[in-house]
């Protein structure tokens, strides 16, 4: 993103003295559902979820934030994980 752009971002912040989170923009997003039952993990259980996106060399970072919930329980919730990828370490140039 532009200077001006980022700079815009953080003015959403602060309106009226209050704190208010960043509306960044989704630049990809991938959406999975399940049948009821099809996939159910289980306390202690875990199952990894694979997902590839392209980006230009320019991007220097990614953050990725991923939230999975299950629609048939009874209790509302779920879990999320936010993860920051340093793009230089795949950039062959180093750039």
């Amino acid at each position: 993103m532009k200077d001006q752009e980022v700079e815009n971002l953080y003015k959403q912040v602060f309106e009226d003295e209050e704190s208010k989170d960043i509306l960044w923009p989704i630049l990809d997003e991938i959406q999975r559902i399940w049948d009821k039952k099809t996939l159910v993990i289980e306390p202690g259980e875990s199952h990894q979820e694979v997902c590839e996106f392209i980006v230009e060399r320019t991007v220097r970072s990614v953050l990725v934030y991923a939230y999975f919930y299950n629609p048939y329980s009874a209790t509302p919730g779920g879990w999320h994980s936010t993860t920051i990828y340093d793009m230089s370490c795949y950039n062959s140039s180093g750039n």
